[in-house]
C-alpha cells in the first residue's frame, strides 16, 4: 500500500465574481499589517482574477474554516465566510485547538 501525505492532494474551486472582489477588497500593501491581512493578501495570491479559479492545499480548507468558524463573528470572519461558504459548504467547525502545524499554509 502506498501512503501519500495529504498536503499533496490540493483542490481547485471556481469562485464567483463577487467572491473574488471580496477577496480583493484586501489592499496587497496591508499584507505586513497582521496575520489576518496577510492571509487575505496570500490567498489573492493563489487565484487567477480573470476566471475565479483557485487551489487550495487541505490545510489553507482547514484554516478558513477555523477562522469562520473558531474566532467569533467579526467583520475578517464574515468576510472569509462570504467569500468561501459557498464552494466549502458546508463550512463545519474546526476544534479550536487543533495543532497549528495542521493549520499553517
Amino acid at each position: 500500500m502506498i501512503t501519500t501525505p495529504m498536503s499533496i492532494f490540493n483542490t481547485t474551486f471556481k469562485l464567483s465574481q463577487q467572491e473574488v472582489e471580496l477577496l480583493f477588497r484586501q489592499t496587497p500593501s496591508t499584507k505586513s499589517g497582521g496575520g489576518f491581512q496577510n492571509f487575505l493578501v496570500s490567498l489573492q495570491e493563489k487565484i487567477d482574477p480573470a476566471s475565479g479559479w483557485i487551489r487550495l492545499s487541505p490545510q489553507l480548507i482547514l484554516r478558513i474554516r477555523r477562522y469562520i468558524s473558531c474566532f467569533g463573528q467579526g467583520g475578517w470572519q464574515s468576510r472569509l465566510s462570504r467569500i468561501f461558504s459557498r464552494v466549502l459548504n458546508p463550512i463545519t467547525p474546526t476544534p479550536a485547538n487543533a495543532p497549528d502545524h495542521q493549520l499553517a499554509a
